[in-house]
């Protein structure tokens, strides 16, 4: 577990998301550079905040950590600190030190890549090794070794099955922990358990799981895990029958990317100026969700009362919450199946790992939701790896398929549009990132040129200050939305009807000006792209409106029942 911690500080702080770390179409040095650049810049930022020196800095940075992660810091510390302390000595940056100690490459005919401002003195052209083009001190110092090749992360012995472990749980996008294979588990929030899927009441039989249509009508136990069982005395009647049978019950499932999953790496960790002994005790909960807060998120919020209050900050509202409020039957009944990274193609495997059973379970609603990795990568050559119209068109039918086996009849599948992605550009671009705030030297138009630079951007096609370019994505974008609402007009399932609704940014920040805010507040700060915890909020108060006004049947009659509910099972067992 110590090299866990190890891998996902440098892999976290590079502001992409989970899925760009294993990535290995990058360049000069890609994500392992990126993160040794973040991770540096950080040090020398809290060296310079308490005026200390820079091994100091670095020990006071490890000792916030959690254990075990604060001996893995330690460990990384005695490896290179140093080398750190020689090049720091010698006023090198973050970049140029990355690029010391091999994390950061300089390819044949690539620009040299860098975050902070580079020295007056150096000078660098591609291809060219820097040691021979800032300084020839690099080659007597006691420390510095030239790089034979590229270091990376998963190369380094004890964070390689560290690696391999991420990789194994999260390829299948289910519960690590999960006695009866339901697809959901009781005692386990992270790791795909409970802060994705409602909690399960009992592990040891895979006939008891959140959203099923109840066993002899939970007289006794509690099947549907919706905290309602038992039989009124007074009528002999099962309180499901009484109070959930003829209502009309729902579950909900979001199929999404990470804006989906709500991708978030907290702004502290990179806020020399406020850390602090508090600021990373979440991080064992963010490395075990890959970066994600599903339980504070647009779809599958399942609380008001935010309990990682140092790590996200802002208000808190769900389709969920909405729907669970709406009728109390529904309780536990979600399902989060947003993974980072996720297109309309990956989609085809990942709707696999949805819990349903066609037979057995309750009608779904479902919000197939892939706002922009179909027109955004990291690619240079951006546009020729964006999903064709064609392309979407059939990877959403094979999805659509596969739902129409899996979802019981009466179920609804709401497809949302892609994003506008030239807010990022036109809100962010002169604002300065948090690594840039306390010497004011890093915009996130510094930012997004890095990323491309190294070609790990999650989106270059957006995060970039070629108008013609974030036009053409935005454009791309708006043909695909075209194709997934033709598919709900025209195309029927059996056992679902669709719906369409647009991912409208625009009319989010709308709303949340409207409130007194600013439009930058509703856009993660780290990453510079994804929608933050305000826009998450104002995300699910839009859908849910847009549903109520033009699809109201999606959500059926509210529970005249709720407040008997409430009554006789309070918080039904809680979550």
């Amino acid at each position: 577990m110590r090299s866990f911690v190890l891998y996902f500080a440098i892999c976290s702080s590079i502001v992409l998301n989970i899925f760009i770390c294993s990535v290995t179409a990058d360049a000069n040095g890609g994500t392992d550079c990126a993160g040794c650049v973040l991770i540096i810049g950080l040090v020398e930022q809290v060296a310079q905040v308490h005026a200390i020196d820079i091994v100091t800095a670095a020990d006071m940075l490890c000792s916030y950590l959690p254990s075990p992660l604060s001996t893995a810091c330690d460990a990384l510390l005695d490896e290179f600190g140093p080398s750190l302390v020689d090049m720091i000595y010698h006023k090198e940056t973050p970049d140029l030190i990355c690029h010391d100690i091999g994390f950061c490459t300089q390819d044949p005919g690539k620009n040299y890549c860098h975050l902070f401002p580079m020295p007056s003195k150096f000078r660098s052209s591609p291809g060219r090794p820097i040691s021979s083009s800032f300084s020839s001190r690099r080659l007597v110092s006691p420390y510095y070794q030239l790089p034979q090749q590229r270091l990376k992360i998963c190369d380094i012995p004890e964070v390689k099955e560290i690696c391999d472990l991420i990789n194994r749980f999260s390829d299948d996008h289910l519960p690590i922990e999960d006695e009866d294979d339901d697809k959901f588990s009781q005692d386990v929030g992270v790791l795909r358990g409970f802060m994705w899927r409602g909690r399960d009441c009992n592990d040891r039989k895979p006939e008891h799981y959140p959203g099923r249509i109840p066993l002899n009508k939970d007289k006794v136990e509690d099947s549907n895990c919706n905290g309602i069982y038992g039989v009124d005395s007074t009528s002999g009647t099962s309180f499901e029958d009484l109070y959930c049978n003829k209502t009309q019950q729902r579950s909900i499932i979001i199929l999404g990317d990470s804006a989906g999953a709500h991708f978030r790496i907290p702004q502290q960790y990179l806020t020399a100026a406020t850390l602090s002994e508090k600021t990373f005790e979440d991080v064992l909960v963010l490395l075990a969700n890959e970066g994600d807060w599903p339980m504070l998120s647009s779809t599958t919020a399942y609380s008001t009362t935010n309990s990682w209050p140092e790590s996200v900050q802002g208000p808190i509202d769900s389709l969920y919450l909405r729907l669970r409020n709406h009728n109390l039957c529904n309780h536990r009944d979600y399902q989060n199946i947003g993974v980072n990274g996720a297109r309309s193609s990956s989609m085809n495997d990942i709707v696999k790992s949805i819990g349903k059973k066609q037979a057995l379970d309750k009608p779904a609603i479902v919000v197939l939701a892939l706002i922009g990795n179909d027109v955004c990568n990291g690619h240079i050559d951006t546009i020729a790896h964006m999903t064709t119209a064609a392309e979407f068109h059939t990877n959403t039918m094979v999805t659509l398929k596969y739902l129409d086996t899996v979802l019981p009849n009466g179920s609804s599948v709401i497809i949302s549009g892609l994003a506008d992605g030239r807010v990022l550009w036109d809100t962010l671009s002169q604002r300065y990132h948090p690594i840039g705030q306390l010497n004011k030297d890093v915009t996130y138009q510094n930012l997004y040129d890095y990323l491309n630079c190294l070609e790990v951007s999650p989106c270059t096609g957006w995060m970039n200050s070629n108008t013609t370019l974030r036009n053409f994505t935005s454009q791309r974008a708006a043909n695909l939305s075209a194709v997934a609402m033709n598919i709900t007009q025209k195309e029927k399932f059996k056992n679902f009807k669709m719906y369409y609704i647009d991912f409208d940014i625009h009319a989010i920040i709308n709303m949340w000006e409207t409130q007194g805010g600013e439009a930058w507040e509703v856009i993660e700060p780290v990453d510079g792209f994804h929608p933050g915890q305000i826009s998450q909020a104002l995300s699910a108060e839009y859908m849910w409106n847009q549903i109520q006004t033009k699809y109201p049947e999606i959500l059926g009659a509210p529970n005249p029942n709720n407040d008997k509910i409430r009554t006789i099972f309070g918080d039904q067992g809680g979550h």
